[in-house]
């Protein structure tokens, strides 16, 4: 009981610095999604499945609080977290820093698609203008 009780406070805190210090920095260090790197961290190296509610969480958080860029942070996130705990589990090995990056570039890679996919459908359906290129390279700074 008390690990989950030490892994929700550290999500906490995680989530408060992401959202409230990082936010601050400049442009390019502001986009650093610094609870998802965790989560994959705790997934893929340390085999908790902490880092998969983490992510799931902070999509919860995202969306209770109006603070996603983009529609139904609460769809994207979970899902990220399934294909980052699914490729940790049958795809890479945790004996390397290739196999967390690989599995880290997967699972933001699929928030990116999911992302794309559900702007699309909401900039057709709303008829709100949405500059392309502009979300294209703020995902392409969050890769780096």
């Amino acid at each position: 009981m008390m690990r989950y009780a030490i892994s929700f406070f550290l999500f906490f805190f995680i989530v408060l610095f992401e959202t409230s210090f990082l936010t601050s920095l400049p442009s390019p260090l502001s986009l650093t999604p610094f609870v998802f790197a965790l989560s994959v961290y705790f997934i893929q190296h340390q085999g908790l499945l902490d880092g998969l509610y983490w992510i799931g969480g902070y999509g919860l958080f995202l969306q209770f609080f109006y603070l996603s860029s983009t529609p139904f942070p609460i769809l994207l996130f979970p899902m990220a977290g399934v294909v980052s705990y699914l490729s940790a589990r049958h795809l890479f090995s945790n004996r390397s820093l290739y196999g967390v990056l690989a599995c880290g570039l997967a699972g933001f890679l699929s928030i990116v698609f999911l992302k794309l996919i559900l702007l699309f459908i909401h900039v057709n359906t709303t008829g709100s203008l949405v500059l392309w290129p502009e979300v294209i390279l703020e995902e392409g700074i969050r890769l780096l």
